[in-house]
């Protein structure tokens, strides 16, 4: 996609790094939720998908745009942004399947 312009493809690892990182802080923040994460709803995980989203798909296209690669400022916002709500979506419920599968087994008596 870049060319091998390896400028490029350190400024999108970056991006794909920080976003994430600046969404949990600022969603963590705004929601007073603790390191632990302990007790968090599914309003509160709602929350923290669309900031990560959010988070990702602005510097995303916003880079893009200004390097020549899309002509058009908005015009994968909303395919990034669905995509990357949909992958949150199915990993945290993996994540919430393999939880539940683990405190299953562990209910278990060991012999």
């Amino acid at each position: 996609m870049f060319g091998g312009n390896a400028l490029e493809s350190i400024a999108v690892a970056t991006l794909s790094a920080t976003g994430p990182l600046v969404a949990v802080y600022l969603t963590m923040r705004w929601l007073k939720v603790g390191l632990n994460l302990q007790g968090l709803t599914t309003a509160q995980l709602t929350v923290f998908a669309v900031v990560g989203a959010l988070c990702n798909v602005i510097p995303h296209n916003v880079f893009f745009w200004l390097v020549g690669i899309t002509s058009n400022l908005f015009i994968g916002l909303i395919p990034m942004f669905i995509g990357d709500l949909l992958g949150t979506v199915i990993v945290l419920y993996a994540l919430r399947a393999a939880l539940l599968l683990f405190e299953r087994f562990a209910r278990f008596p060991t012999v």
